[in-house]
């Protein structure tokens, strides 16, 4: 949704606009997953209701991890157990 605004920002400021559309690209992504309609949704699914505080603390932790690929696999796995 602001891939365009973020590449034209990109271009004013003389950044990367591959770098800068990959970013949000990720940053949507991983936001996306850590969602807490997301986070109910992928617990009530696997029958930890109640337990969606404890998926949203571990997938936080998971995205703030230092590679975005290595904390998108513990998401989906966390949402998956």
């Amino acid at each position: 949704m602001f891939a365009a605004l973020q590449v034209e920002t990109a271009k004013v400021l003389g950044i990367s606009t591959v770098i800068i559309a990959a970013a949000q690209s990720v940053g949507g992504s991983i936001g996306g997953a850590i969602s807490p309609a997301k986070v109910l949704l992928g617990a009530t699914m696997v029958g930890l209701d109640g337990g969606e505080s404890e998926v949203n603390q571990r997938a936080r932790s998971a995205a703030e991890s230092e590679d975005p690929c290595i904390a998108r696999t513990k998401m989906k796995t966390l949402s998956a157990a």
